[in-house]
Order: structure tokens, then sequence, then C-alpha cells
């Protein structure tokens, strides 16, 4: 009569070297299985052993042994551990979005990625041997062992985890690399987090760290075999083909959404400085993204246009140079390139961002612009070739991840850092009452701005008033207001205040047609301008102006407080090196009666009530800022 696998005796002294076990414990015959895999079977089935690693020695130390039981769950925990710390850093990789998945990869990294997949399972030693033993009941595991079936359960899982965490960071590491080098070098040094265990193993089996754990190093090489099965081969075989078709489908998911655009931000703000040529600055603005190109085979993004009515159009017959700014990446040159191509000329599947080129990147083959150094941008030049982009040049990515995206506020005197939260679904930072802008940045413009001349000490009320469309929506520009004079002390002429890109410029309208688009048939025979002939104006058309005044280079929301100079002798938009031109300090700004804006506070110590500057007898103006007795303040 035999005994079953429940009756065999093992006894262990973790002193000593040589363990004994009963070597009449049956070994289990697999003849039976044979008709289940006739082309596997015989002398190509290998016999099972407890693996020598960490996890293979929890299978047979005893918690008798406190000391060396202790140990190994330390190590065990270190080396979960190991693992659960890179795939953290692979999920939440702060330089990357989506979660590190880059915008685009080449084709020849992909091949690479679906050859890795291939390899990846088969790399999995834990996650296999968690299989092997799992063909094994968990008491005829204990009975050979000598440890209670629950902490051979504790084993066992602890392995798949491992198995598991691993078979993910290969997955992780595989989408996320741009480059044949990374991708292998990193895959390689995940060998060396699946072989953690097997070192200690070994440096315990030789002493290392104490005889103790020596001993049961031993007893784990000591444990008798358990045969492999055909049922067994069968089930790992398709386990390893379902994991890795799992990871293919993954992959060609990623893959997908990587040729449609998906893992690009869809907004950038571009800020272009005027120091070098005048024209250049009118391309910044926010860029949105407008689809694939056929041409390019990646992403366009469209600068986007105020908010209008009807479709801004060229009319070619009228002599107008109406330009869209494009970024894009062109593959011949291996650069991104910001174009200007006419409006009627402009499709995003056949625009090439080769042609028409104004300013490029340096050499890259990221498909991420966010990862071009501003400061390597070169800028167009008409005698000079290529050269070093201005001073003032910014790429700002403009989607947002968490609320935490949208709390760039600049210098503001509340002390706030948080004015909205982030629509996952839209990548769009919804900002609060008061703030706009891609990340909530700029305040929102008063409707009503107040001239005021600190030389004499005078305010001229409702100056100036936000311009509207026959809708009531308020006409932007670069994403801010354009105001428009109300009472003008110059017969037969208006100004208009907007921001052109990194300046707030104050241009005159006046009867001799001074808008740069001058022969669109919109201005004949028009003598008077009203409110709904300019807005009809800046809803069809993107306006050129020759401006009277500029303030200093800014990105303010609003033109309150700026310092503005008068253009003397305009530079325009031809020679080079000379920006806006030569201008004059002036002795007035901009200023708002409601106190509740940040940017404009009440002056001397006096309280904003009701959205209202209380002044005392002694002081006046909408900011309580005029001296009654002063004749002259600057």
């Amino acid at each position: 009569m035999t005994r079953s696998d429940e009756d065999v005796e093992i006894s262990y002294d973790p002193r000593d070297s040589s363990p004994s076990y009963d070597n009449n414990a049956p070994s289990l015959s697999h003849d039976s299985d044979k008709r289940l895999c006739p082309e596997i079977c015989g002398d190509r089935l290998e016999a099972l052993k407890i693996p020598y690693d960490t996890f293979g020695m929890l299978h047979v130390v005893s918690f008798k042994h406190k000391k060396e039981f202790f140990y190994i769950v330390i190590f065990s925990i270190l080396e979960i551990g190991f693992s659960l710390l890179i795939f953290t850093e692979l999920l939440f990789k702060e330089n990357k979005f989506s979660f590190g998945i880059p915008a685009g990869v080449k084709k020849e990294v992909w091949i690479a990625q679906f050859i890795a997949l291939l390899v990846a399972v088969m790399t999995q030693k834990d996650l296999l041997k968690w299989l092997e033993l799992m063909s094994i009941s968990v008491s005829s595991l204990s009975s050979r062992t000598g440890v209670p079936v629950p902490q051979n359960i504790i084993a066992l899982f602890l392995r798949f985890f491992q198995g598991m965490s691993g078979l993910l960071i290969s997955l992780m590491i595989i989408i996320q690399s741009e480059g044949i080098v990374v991708l292998f070098s990193e895959f390689a040094g995940l060998e060396f987090i699946s072989a953690i265990g097997n070192v200690i193993f070994s440096l315990s089996d030789r002493m290392y760290f104490g005889d103790g754990l020596a001993a049961v190093a031993n007893k784990t090489k000591a444990i008798e075999e358990f045969p492999e099965t055909p049922t067994l081969v069968l089930r790992r075989r398709r386990l390893c083909r379902f994991l890795q078709a799992s990871m293919i489908a993954v992959w060609a998911v990623v893959r997908v959404k990587q040729a449609k655009g998906d893992f690009v931000q869809t907004k950038y703000s571009l800020v272009i400085g005027d120091e070098f040529r005048l024209r250049f600055s009118y391309l910044s603005g926010t860029y949105t993204k407008d689809g694939i190109g056929k041409t390019s085979k990646w992403v366009i993004y469209r600068r986007t246009e105020p908010i209008r009515e009807k479709p801004l159009t060229s009319n070619k017959n009228s002599g107008e140079n109406v330009r869209a700014g494009v970024i894009g990446y062109c593959a011949k040159i291996r650069m991104w390139t910001v174009a200007n191509p006419l409006y009627d000329q402009y499709d995003p599947e056949t625009h090439d961002p080769c042609l028409n080129q104004q300013l490029r990147s340096e050499f890259t083959d990221s498909f991420d612009l966010s990862k071009t150094s501003p400061s390597l941008w070169k800028i167009k030049s008409d005698t000079s070739g290529w050269v070093a982009a201005p001073a003032l040049y910014q790429i700002t990515p403009g989607d947002c991840k968490t609320d935490k995206s949208c709390t760039r506020v600049f210098n503001d005197p509340s002390g706030r850092i948080s004015y909205g939260k982030c629509n996952k679904e839209t990548k769009t930072c919804v900002c609060e009452s008061g703030r706009t802008g891609l990340k909530c940045e700029i305040p929102v413009a008063p409707n009503e701005l107040i001239y005021y001349d600190y030389t004499s000490l005078e305010e001229e009320q409702n100056t100036f008033k936000t311009l509207t469309g026959s809708n009531d929506f308020n006409i932007l520009h670069r994403e801010r207001p354009v105001y428009m004079q109300q009472n003008s002390t110059l017969s037969g002429s208006k100004k208009l205040i907007l921001f052109q890109g990194v300046r707030w410029i104050i241009a005159e309208l006046k009867t001799d047609r001074s808008f740069y688009l001058w022969k669109n048939e919109f201005w004949k025979n028009k003598d008077t301008f009203e409110r709904d002939d300019v807005a009809m104006f800046l809803t069809y058309y993107y306006p050129i102006l020759k401006c009277d005044f500029a303030s200093e280079e800014t990105r303010a929301g609003t033109p309150m407080g700026l310092a503005f100079e008068k253009v003397i002798s305009q530079n325009g938009f031809g020679r080079e090196f000379e920006g806006i031109g030569i201008t004059e300090e002036q002795d007035f700004v901009f200023i708002s009666s409601d106190c509740t804006i940040s940017e404009n506070k009440c002056s001397n110590g006096f309280k904003c009530v009701d959205h209202k500057c209380e002044c005392s007898s002694e002081f006046k103006g909408s900011l309580c800022q005029i001296p009654i007795n002063a004749t002259n303040v600057r």
C-alpha cells in the first residue's frame, strides 16, 4: 500500500545544510494524459521543481524559524516593490502626455515593438513558473515542502503578482518607446528585476546571508521533483498565446490612436516677438489641431481665428493678402515649421509644411511639438538665410490633464493659484468667472476702459467699449477683446484697441482707409465708421493694422496699466531687426471703474465697495488716484 502525498514526512532544521525528506514519496504518472498531446509526450516532458528563487524559498521555510522567515518575506517584498516603482514611473511620466505614450513613432520603431511583444511573454519567468506550480495541488505541494497550505497559497499569489507586474511593465516599455535602441535597452534592463529573486537565492545558497538561509536554499533544491504532464504543457502554451494576443491587441489599439493623432496636444500657444520683423509677430496666437494632413502624414495645427459669424475668405480681386498661420512637421528636413499660406490655398489634407516656411525647429524625429526647444528655432531672413528666433519666442502646450494644469496664474495679487478645472474629455480648462486663457491665466477684461492722462490728471469716461457683433457676442482678437472708441476728440476718426500678438496697439480708423487691407469693397464710399461696421469687418477679415500707439511686449489679457508709446516712424512689415519702429513715451494709461479686477485696485489704501472705490474728500478719480489739491502728479 502506497502513501498519499499528504503522508509524506519532512524533517527540517535550518542549521542543517543537509535536510532530510522521505525518498519513498510516489511519482505522479501521466500515462493517461498521453492521448491529449501525443506529439509532446514521452521523453520531451521534463520534471518540475520548485524554482530556485525568493518565492521558492518561501514555499519551504517554516514560520517556526522566525529569523529566516522574516528575511525571506522582506526579500519578496523588495522584489515586488522594485516592480511597482518601475510601473508607477512608467505610468505617470510627467514629461509625456497620456500615460507616457508618445504622440507617434516611425515605421521601423513599431516593427521593433511588434517583435518585442512576441518575445515579452517568454521572458516572464515568474508567470511561467506560476503556471507550472498551479498544476500541482496545494495539498501535495504543502506535504512535500512541510509548510501550511495558506503559506503556499500566499507564495503562489506573490509569484503571480510579480509575473503580471513584469508583463505589464514590458507592455508599458514597448508602447512608450520612441526609438529602437531605447526600446531594447530598457527591455534588457527589465531582466535585472526578474533576476533579483535568483540572485538572492544564489547568495543565500553560498551562505552570504548566514547558515539559516543557506539551509533553506538547500532544502528548496532537495524538494522532490514533480512530473510534467501533457495537460500542463497545453495549458502553458495556451496561456502564452492568450497573453501574446492580449498584448498585441492593446498595442494595436495604441497604434491606431497614434495614427489618428489622439495622443498629441490639441492646442498650443505661440508667441513670436516683433524685434526681428513686425509681421512675424502677427503669427502669434492659439493654434488648434486641424486634422491629419495627407501630404505630411501628421497632425496640422491652425491658428484659431476670432469668433465670427461667417467663414473668413480672401478676395483676390481686391488685392488682399489674407494668410493663415499653420504649424506642421516637414519630414523632408526633419523639422517642425510655421508657415503662412493664403487662406484660399490652405487645406489641412493637402497642406505641405515644407512650403511657405517662416520659422523652423531644430532637427528632430519627435512627433511631439512640445519637445522642441524654443531657443533652437530659426526664423527666415530675406538676406541672411535662417537666423535665431526672437528672444520672445514661446511654444506652450494648451491641453490639461488634471485641475493642477489649470492653475497657471502670473503675479496674482490675491495669492490664488487655481482658477479653473480640467475637462478631461476635451482636455480644456474650464475657467472660473473672471478668468480666461488656455490655462485660466488671463483675467477677464472689463467691458469699458477709461483714458487717464497722469500728467494733466484728467480722465475721459466711457472712452472705449468692447466691440460686439450683431448677435451681441464679443469680438475676440488673439483671445482678447477688441475696444472701440466711443467719444472721439478728433473729427472724422475713431480708434481701436486690440492685441496684435505680443503688444496691445491703438489703431486709428480714418476716412482715408488706414487699414492695411484698404482695397476691400467693404470700405468704398465709407466716410464714417459705426460699431457694427467695424464688427462686421473683424468678423470677416483678420486685420493687419498700422498702429499709432503700441504697448511694451506683454501677455496681459487687458491693456489696463500698460505703458504705451507713440509710433513716430513705423517700420511696417519689411525691414528686419527694426521691430515696431521709432517710438516716443506717452503719459497716459487705461484704467477701469470696476475695482474688483485684479489689475485695477483702488489707490491710496481706499476700499472697493460694490465694484466702486470709496474715496475721501481729498481724492477723486475712478480709483481714488487723483489728489484734489494736486495740479500735476506723475
